[in-house]
């Protein structure tokens, strides 16, 4: 079996996944006709993947969404919503992590030709796991309905509370993490913080 996957290739978590297939199966360099599926884990660059599903109508493509969010349409920031739309659209089949996805491919695009094909924590050792005293919401900003009710809360109780910020990478999330007393993921839904939790939930049991 050979597979073209396209992905941006700058994150180790999607290095992990191409290394994990590529022990099993053929990995392709490039979208060809003697693929068996075009595999795309990319969000954004979608007329390029529209057009490769084009080229080659007979292969198999797959389009795995990752977070989608009920805001798109309000709040687009620098994402191509309609275009990630499109791509769905024209895909053989799309799979999601989480039944929430299904309902926000309904919801924007009234996609129903899904799969849940639910994707892994990756699990991290750190040698200053301590409670620090203070509640944590690891997730970057974004317009979320429950944005900023935890900032409020702790304000009003006094508690000590750190962000994660808006565009930190993975390890200061988790230098963040690994030191509260108490993670909040405070957002409706999104795919990693749950990921997070179950992270730190692997590292010392917190949630």
């Amino acid at each position: 079996m050979k597979i073209f996957i396209y992905h941006s290739g700058h994150t180790e978590f999607v290095k992990k996944i191409v290394r994990a297939l590529g022990e099993h199966v053929e990995i392709a360099t490039k979208p060809d006709s003697d693929c068996d599926f075009f595999f795309s884990l990319q969000m954004g660059d979608h007329a390029e993947l529209i057009r490769i599903r084009r080229t080659f109508p007979h292969v198999k493509f797959i389009t795995y969404a990752w977070d989608c969010y009920e805001w798109i349409w309000e709040h687009e920031r620098h994402y191509d919503w309609k275009g990630y739309g499109d791509l769905c659209k024209v895909s053989d089949e799309v799979w999601v992590p989480s039944h929430g996805q299904v309902l926000r491919l309904k919801q924007h695009w009234g996609i129903e030709k899904y799969d849940v094909v639910k994707c892994y924590a990756q699990f991290f050792n750190h040698s200053n796991v301590h409670d620090g005293g203070y509640v944590c919401d690891p997730l970057r900003e974004i317009p979320d309905r429950h944005r900023g009710w935890i900032a409020k809360a702790c304000a009003e109780l006094n508690i000590p509370y750190k962000h994660g910020g808006r565009k930190e990478d993975r390890e200061v999330q988790h230098g963040k993490s690994i030191k509260t007393s108490l993670l909040v993921p405070a957002s409706l839904f999104v795919l990693g913080t749950r990921l997070l939790l179950e992270e730190c939930r692997y590292l010392r049991g917190i949630i």
